[in-house]
């Protein structure tokens, strides 16, 4: 353990502004920015590496990695606040950040409705991830101890999402039905594919690993979009009430593709290994006793 190892945190900083547009609706626009500092991680402090290039069979492609130059069994491992350049495993700081600008709409429920529907603009990058594929990376030690672990490392974030837009309400009916809407629009979560070395003469330490075959997060998925709704009627008995409800999940049945099998030197490769829940409708009741 390093003696003056430093608290890992984030330097955030956050700016907003609302405004009452005319009666019961309002409009507030905000910047939220992140940055992690003081990273944690475990270090390989005696490991030199040489830089080696890997034909890839599944793919065809070649990829240049590092190969272990040093004894396998003559390990030490540090952990610290990992600063690049320090040893041969740390070829550069740990960093991400996360910046987003918002735009919120809300109409308070007044004349039998209400709404409320925000847009958000962010990007989420750095060299390591905390979420998605690798968040492991420091937070499990993995990330120094290995110089291929750091191969394209530098990119979006898994959990970077561009673009996402909300939309809730609800409306009395007639008959005193009330109707309540959700509506979600965001762009496709980030991805790259992962290869293996199978070649003997590139030495790593110790088990086989995932290398990404492309910058982190190059690849999208599909952009997905979904409608859920909801109808609910109200009865009286005698003090107490009783409410009905219907909901419709995913109402158009979009199938939007949430993953793939991206690791290349799987016979599945490329194929579809998570879509969106399907269609759903469910019916309850409620009670509400005083």
């Amino acid at each position: 353990m390093d003696p003056d190892i430093k608290q890992p945190g984030v330097d955030q900083y956050s700016l907003s502004i609302e405004r009452e547009l005319i009666k019961d609706l309002s409009v507030e626009v905000a910047f939220i920015y992140k940055k992690f500092i003081n990273l944690l991680g475990c270090v390989e402090t005696l490991g030199l590496w040489e830089p080696v290039t890997y034909f890839d069979e599944d793919t065809g492609l070649t990829h240049n990695v590092w190969s272990l130059i040093t004894d396998t069994e003559e390990v030490e491992y540090l952990i610290t606040n990992p600063v690049g350049g320090t040893y041969d495993t740390v070829p550069f700081t740990p960093g991400s950040k996360y910046h987003s600008f918002q735009v919120n709409l809300t109409k308070r429920f007044s004349n039998k409705w209400q709404l409320m529907a925000s847009y958000a603009y962010s990007k989420a990058d750095g060299n390591y991830d905390l979420g998605g594929w690798g968040g492991r990376e420091l937070l499990g030690n993995e990330f120094f101890i290995s110089k291929n672990e750091t191969v394209n490392s530098e990119g979006y974030n898994l959990s970077d999402v561009t673009h996402v837009f909300k939309l809730q309400g609800s409306v009395i009916l007639p008959l005193d039905i009330a109707l309540g809407v959700n509506f979600i629009y965001r762009s496709g979560y980030r991805y790259n594919n992962l290869f293996r070395i199978f070649d003997e003469d590139i030495i790593d330490v110790g088990w086989t690993r995932d290398i990404r075959a492309e910058s982190r997060g190059s690849l999208k998925y599909p952009d997905l979009f979904r409608l859920d709704l909801r109808l609910e009627k109200q009865f009286k008995m005698g003090k107490n009430t009783f409410s009905v409800l219907m909901d419709a999940y995913n109402l158009f049945n979009s199938n939007t593709v949430l993953g793939t099998q991206n690791h290349t030197f799987n016979p599945n490769y490329g194929k579809v290994s998570s879509i969106m829940d399907p269609r759903r409708f469910q019916l309850g009741i409620r009670f509400h006793f005083k």
